[in-house]
């Protein structure tokens, strides 16, 4: 089987030490399209808003989602896929018992990623979700466009600033932003002031320095899901396009996963 895989995934690494019945094809996404025989491509969610414009058949669920991460190509016809989105919702059953969906949601950034969180959110029954922004003009563009698809659901566009100003209103803290590139945003939403003791955590960008967030959340004995264990997750599921191709449990390629990019 011939995959591709673009060059923005540091993963690609790692895949290909894993001696998969797999001929890999590295590069951008525009090369790999036009290569011949390939059965998918594994994109870069990050991409998901320049990549959608391009597909001449998108689903309902990937469009209003609005996050990519495989490709499918069937008869040399190329269709956007959204395992994250099908399965997202797996990953908080795994780690936590429930979450109080009567309290809020709160959701740092505005890319894809924060928009694939405010849908599982509201699929968990999360009817209260503010976005925390880095950039409120952005932030508020997410807002309008999902209003326009998810009814009954209250959108509020919070300055980081205005974090430590919130009430302890929030069982649910998913961050989308890098902690180098928003060390100010991160800093404020470490104060977890808004968030409850029983709530959760998820962060979603990796990063081998020290994050402030991940540390007061674990002294506060919050519940978290690190974000290699999320990176491992999403890239299990988009596997799941093609049963069998990956012989391992989700623990067992997360541990394969840990050792080779310890290295």
């Amino acid at each position: 089987m011939k995959l591709g895989v673009v060059e923005s995934l540091g993963i690609a690494e790692f895949w290909l030490s894993l001696g998969l019945p797999v001929e890999w094809v590295r590069g951008s996404f525009d090369d790999l399209m036009k290569q011949k025989d390939l059965a998918g491509i594994f994109v870069n969610p990050d991409d998901s808003a320049v990549l959608l414009p391009q597909f001449k058949k998108v689903s309902r669920l990937v469009q209003e989602t609005g996050f990519v991460d495989f490709v499918e190509i069937t008869r040399g016809e190329a269709h956007p896929k959204s395992y994250m989105r099908e399965h997202g919702i797996e990953i908080f059953v795994r780690s936590v018992a429930a979450l109080n969906n009567q309290k809020s949601a709160y959701i740092s950034g505005s890319g894809p990623w924060a928009q694939l969180f405010c849908h599982l959110a509201i699929q968990m029954g999360f009817r209260d979700i503010s976005l925390v922004a880095e950039n409120v003009d952005t932030a508020t563009d997410m807002a309008h466009r999902l209003e326009k698809t998810c009814f009954g659901v209250n959108f509020r566009v919070l300055l980081h600033s205005e974090l430590t100003l919130q009430p302890n209103n929030g069982s649910l803290l998913v961050n989308t932003l890098d902690a180098l590139e928003n060390p100010e945003v991160i800093a404020d939403l470490a104060y977890l002031n808004f968030l409850s003791l029983e709530g959760l955590v998820v962060e979603v960008r990796e990063a081998k320095e020290l994050n402030t967030l991940a540390d007061e959340a674990e002294n506060s004995k919050i519940a978290m899901i690190h974000a290699d264990r999320l990176q491992a997750f999403r890239e299990v599921k988009s596997f799941s396009h093609f049963p069998g191709l990956l012989p391992w449990s989700l623990d067992e390629y997360f541990e394969k996963r840990k050792s080779f990019l310890v290295k």
